[in-house]
């Protein structure tokens, strides 16, 4: 059922909205579909609805966590040239000489992207031959810079497409 307003006219006593009886009914229809949704018709049982949400919040973090953690937009430094997409989906690294980036832990049979900014001090850089650009065109990372590196794949990267903003003064 959905929610049925009361109709109340526009001046007092005009005849226009509904009688006290229609609005009566329409009252305890309201609170008969609360106490359905909440309770079992007679009863609000506050626990149960509780325990119903948790559950599927723990459903949803069993779905797209690890049962008990949800990382939306982690922030990852990155040491080496390895890219371990299994530690989430932004990554930094600081590039001060000629770097050749590699890929790992990227996740199979899911759509997966990912970010990687570089603050680019000197050096070159280049990327792993999955790597797909736009015209098969490498983008060109001047220094200094900062520069933003994003990935998508829809095979376990196999095939990985790059895009690039790059030569960011800071």
């Amino acid at each position: 059922m959905a929610y049925q307003g009361i109709g109340t006219g526009t001046t007092p006593n005009d005849n226009n909205g509904d009688s006290l009886l229609t609005g009566a009914v329409k009252i305890n229809s309201n609170f008969q579909e609360i106490y359905s949704a909440l309770g079992d018709g007679s009863s609000i049982t506050i626990n149960s609805t509780v325990n119903s949400i948790n559950s599927k919040v723990n459903n949803i973090y069993n779905a797209i966590g690890d049962g008990t953690n949800i990382t939306i937009n982690t922030i990852t430094p990155v040491s080496s040239t390895i890219i371990d997409c299994s530690k989430g989906n932004y990554f930094t690294k600081t590039v001060s000489s000629n770097t050749i980036f590699s890929f790992s832990g990227i996740p199979s049979g899911e759509i997966y992207s990912f970010t990687i900014k570089v603050v680019h001090t000197g050096g070159t850089i280049q990327w792993p031959a999955e790597v797909r650009w736009p015209n098969n065109e490498e983008p060109f990372a001047d220094f200094p810079g900062t520069h933003l590196f994003m990935f998508m794949t829809d095979n376990g990267g196999g095939t990985i497409r790059g895009a690039a903003l790059v030569n960011y003064t800071a």
